[in-house]
């Protein structure tokens, strides 16, 4: 295989959202999977599926919310462990309470591959 494709190199990099997208956008990468297009610069984009995400909590802090989809003026009320603002999950989650003029409590961050 290296004989017929001498000049390809392969280099799979598993990392946070954000430092994908600084990584494609300084073309260390030609290629990468994140949560939002947004921040990438020079490159196109293409959706490859729609993930739905569940809050997780105790009985006590979820028990007053609706069962369905909750509003982002109730995600705004309930204190939050989320990664920093450079992965893709804590970035979006700020957009959408800034465009209703609410602000995410984040009580800790904690970055890693599985949040």
């Amino acid at each position: 295989m290296r004989e017929s494709y001498a000049d390809v190199r392969l280099h799979l990099v598993e990392s946070l959202s954000g430092n994908l997208e600084r990584m494609i956008n300084t073309r260390q990468l030609d290629l990468a999977i994140v949560f939002q297009k947004e921040k990438l610069v020079r490159w196109s984009a293409r959706p490859i599926l729609e993930e739905r995400l569940f809050l997780i909590g105790t009985h006590d802090v979820l028990s007053p919310l609706p069962e369905a989809s909750i509003s982002p003026g109730q995600l705004a009320a309930i204190p939050l462990i989320m990664p920093s603002l450079g992965h893709g999950l804590r970035g979006r989650l700020e957009a959408i309470c800034q465009e209703h003029a609410l602000s995410v409590d984040v009580v800790a961050e904690i970055d890693g591959l599985a949040c």
